[in-house]
């Protein structure tokens, strides 16, 4: 078997992140088989160890190879990633999914993996692979490892997706979680036109990867209409839903209000204007924007029933996007509001987001920056106030900073131009990669994280070129048969 064939075989095995009982049942089983030393921690990441090929091999370093397990699953039909495999689409030279995300990250790095271990004739130095879980959301697995049993301290992460660059530092990041809870008695029936309001058709993807291309988020696009909605006229919230992951730039949301004026004529005609508007300045960076708008007449719902212009104010003063880029346009500070769900029963909208930045100082700088616009807004000790926003955060990790001098990425960068006869680009990511905490858990650590060819990553446009996954695997398979370190 090659990398392809353990790729359809973990496709079969749902694993979203929280959900990778599977996979790693797998990766234990794939050892047994393979009468090779493995382990499982508490967390669930699993190592295994692969001897070195010979006598001689045995005197060199330990490499370590380094995926995630877990996916980002998002799909066009709602279906829940968590109970369903992914269905593979091979056109060409192309593959992904049909009506999902593709889980490319990680798995095409994981099944690299797989097929080093499990090639008998491929000579090399000790190497040990740690796959760990929930990288998604939060790097929970990673935070969890035990350090003190990996035994090198050259590290190769395969988590990117361009072959032509080598990844050297990434950003930071931290989540957030932000609560608007309405008190009861502004949470009352009322009788009005309802209008569902709906943005789809945008592009989504990497909230790391992707933010510096100015693509549309659809829950602070929504946000931002109904900002400008409630200047003029009396709606009143109902419900906000959208998004899939915190790290997955949303690519559609709806949203309900109930209009409660008395020209609901000019309230229909602005809104319409102020969604087509809108659609007009993205549609460069977002051509499938489109916009659809639901009307129920004489309806009677539970809504938002005062202060309702504060409260998409409240939403839409949240940043959004790329905040900070260097001189060539790279994204140095983001921000993404990837997930929007209320909860009527206990009347809270609750949005998850991502905070990356590339310089942990200014990560947390724009942490304190939305704590002040959620505490701005008031808390549950105000009795003046219709809502109350609070916001915690977790999950946080540290930028990977770039080493100077670094004989892993020398010599990488030697047998990459050896293969391929041209230089390798060195670059900074602004998306979370694990390797800061291998950078502050080992002395003396060299790491570099390659990949092949991935696009539009966490979004269900993702795909991968099978030849460029063809031609990083030989070139790990040729830096693990010349081993010089």
């Amino acid at each position: 078997m090659n990398y392809l064939d353990y790729f359809k075989e973990i496709c079969a095995i749902p694993h979203v992140s929280h959900h990778t009982e599977g996979i790693c049942r797998y990766l234990i089983d794939f050892a047994r088989a393979k009468g090779l030393d493995y382990r499982k921690d508490e967390s669930g990441n699993v190592i295994i160890t692969k001897p070195a090929s010979s006598a001689g091999k045995a005197s060199l370093s330990t490499v370590v190879l380094q995926a995630h397990v877990d996916m980002v699953g998002v799909s066009v039909d709602g279906r829940d990633m968590s109970n369903e495999p992914v269905r593979l689409a091979i056109n060409g030279d192309r593959i992904s999914a049909e009506g999902s995300s593709l889980g490319a990250d990680n798995g095409i790095g994981l099944c690299y993996i797989l097929d080093v271990l499990s090639d008998d004739s491929l000579i090399s130095p000790r190497i040990q692979a740690i796959f760990t879980v929930d990288e998604e959301v939060g790097m929970v697995g990673m935070k969890h490892l035990d350090f003190s049993s990996i035994g090198g301290r050259h590290v190769i992460n395969l988590d990117s997706e361009s072959e032509d660059e080598v990844v050297v530092s990434s950003a930071g990041g931290v989540s957030a979680e932000v609560s608007v809870s309405i008190r009861e008695s502004a949470w009352r029936l009322q009788s009005g036109t309802l209008a569902q309001i709906s943005v789809f058709g945008l592009p989504g993807g990497h909230s790391g990867n992707q933010i510096h291309k100015g693509r549309a988020n659809a829950i602070m696009s929504l946000a931002s209409v109904l900002s400008e909605i409630s200047d003029k006229h009396d709606v009143r919230f109902v419900s906000l839903c959208g998004g899939d992951a915190a790290n997955a730039i949303p690519s559609s949301a709806t949203v309900e209000v109930l209009y409660c004026g008395a020209d609901f004529e000019s309230f229909r005609q602005d809104m319409k204007s102020s969604l087509a508007s809108y659609r007009r300045d993205h549609i460069k960076m977002n051509p499938g924007f489109d916009a659809e708008i639901v009307w129920k007449k004489e309806s009677r719902v539970r809504c938002l029933s005062v202060m309702n212009s504060a409260f998409f104010k409240m939403l839409s003063s949240f940043p959004d996007g790329m905040l900070e880029a260097d001189e060539s346009g790279n994204a140095l500070t983001s921000l993404n509001f990837g997930v929007a769900a209320f909860d009527k029963d206990s009347r809270t909208l609750k949005l998850d987001a991502l905070l990356r930045s590339n310089a942990d100082v200014s990560r947390n700088k724009l942490a304190d920056d939305i704590r002040s616009i959620a505490e701005g807004y008031g808390d549950a000790s105000d009795n003046a106030s219709a809502f109350s926003c609070s916001i915690t955060f977790s999950g946080e990790y540290g930028a990977w900073p770039r080493r100077e001098g670094s004989p892993l990425l020398e010599y990488y960068m030697s047998e990459y131009e050896r293969e391929f006869g041209k230089s390798v680009r060195v670059v900074s990511t602004h998306g979370g990669l694990e390797c800061g905490f291998f950078a502050q858990n080992i002395p003396d650590c060299d790491l570099i994280s390659i990949g092949p060819e991935i696009s539009n990553i966490h979004s269900v446009h993702e795909s991968a070129s099978v030849a460029s996954c063809d031609r990083v695997l030989d070139l790990l398979k040729r830096l693990l048969e010349n081993w010089r370190l």
